[in-house]
């Protein structure tokens, strides 16, 4: 992703990071509830107990907190992979696509604001934020799809198109996200994990 200089007048990177991660995650929610457009930055400011001129202290545009909440997606992303990489090492190939759902569904479930809002602005966004967005998506997809194929090569799933089961999980877990007005009305994040858990593994471990 291309890094864009966003105009601030603080000396402080320690405190602008963390101030401007307070700003992206409280604007985030807003734009999910009211609209990117209709979102104004004296609202986003006020619901962060900021005045405006504080806010503006930090960004210099409503537009740099989409260019700022890609950032963001990207760094947790790569944190994300890391971390299930690391997990994973040593565990059967069922073991590791178990735990490697569990924490893909857990991190959908901590930043689901920004999963809907990428998933709201992907098509109206800049190229250059717009590929960010897919890559992470196809990364993700690329993640699942080596799990299956290593477990496929020690017989221990039968897949016959293991791209398209790895598209199904991750898409399983961003519905988490997207439908979450429908489905947590009946389920629980744990309960939503074990029962697309058990669903996967029973459609592609092979029977012993």
């Amino acid at each position: 992703m291309i890094k864009k200089q966003i105009r601030h007048s603080i000396n402080d990177k320690s405190l602008l990071a963390k101030r401007r991660h307070q700003i992206c995650k409280v604007a985030t929610e807003l734009f999910m509830a009211q609209g990117f457009r209709e979102t104004g930055m004296r609202a986003i400011a006020e619901a962060c107990g900021l005045t405006i001129g504080a806010l503006y202290r930090y960004i210099g545009s409503k537009d740099d907190l989409l260019w700022l909440s890609t950032e963001y997606g990207d760094s947790y992303h790569k944190q994300l992979l890391q971390k299930m990489k690391e997990r994973v090492k040593g565990l059967s190939p069922v073991e590791a696509l178990r735990e490697s759902i569990r924490m893909y569904f857990q991190n959908v479930d901590e930043m689901q604001g920004l999963y809907n809002l990428h998933n709201h602005i992907v098509w109206t966004a800049s190229k250059e934020l717009r590929q960010s967005i897919f890559d992470r998506e196809i990364q993700k997809v690329e993640y699942f799809n080596r799990l299956l194929i290593e477990g496929v090569n020690a017989g221990e799933f039968e897949v016959e198109d293991t791209y398209l089961m790895a598209h199904n999980i991750v898409m399983a877990a961003n519905a988490w996200a997207n439908r979450r007005w429908l489905l947590r009305k009946r389920y629980t994040l744990e309960d939503y994990i074990r029962k697309q858990t058990d669903s996967i593994l029973a459609t592609i471990q092979v029977k012993r």
